[in-house]
């Protein structure tokens, strides 16, 4: 987690596996480009005391969740530290799929359309 960072709308997490940056997007561009509350996105990650998120999922399926979504944080406008995740390409592809409606066909057209920058080399 980057305590105190601001993050910037595309980054880069070390790749586990292979050794090389992976290039992320943040939760926070990810709910701007489904027209969300970011909060929202929170919730299907996360889970509510009703249901089950995503993150609990994949780990219950022993899954690998940092090949998905790894936590992080920013700041926000008062300076205050908030919760967000960075997500791979792996997991802007889980979220195209699970997300339906109009909400889902507009993320998925505007990460496609950001897919080739995601994917070239550093």
């Amino acid at each position: 987690m980057r305590k105190g960072a601001i993050l910037t709308k595309e980054e880069t997490i070390p790749n586990v596996m292979g050794g090389v940056e992976e290039r992320t997007i943040s939760s926070l561009e990810i709910a701007e480009m489904m027209e969300m509350n970011h909060s929202d996105i929170l919730k299907k990650l996360e889970g509510r005391k009703d249901r089950k998120g995503y993150i609990q999922i994949l780990n219950e399926g022993q899954m690998s969740v940092v090949d998905y979504f790894v936590k992080s944080s920013y700041q926000d406008a008062k300076g205050e530290e908030r919760p967000c995740y960075q997500v791979t390409k792996l997991g802007c592809d889980f979220l195209a799929n699970k997300f339906t409606g109009e909400k889902g066909v507009l993320f998925t057209a505007r990460y496609a359309r950001n897919l080739t920058t995601m994917s070239a080399p550093i």
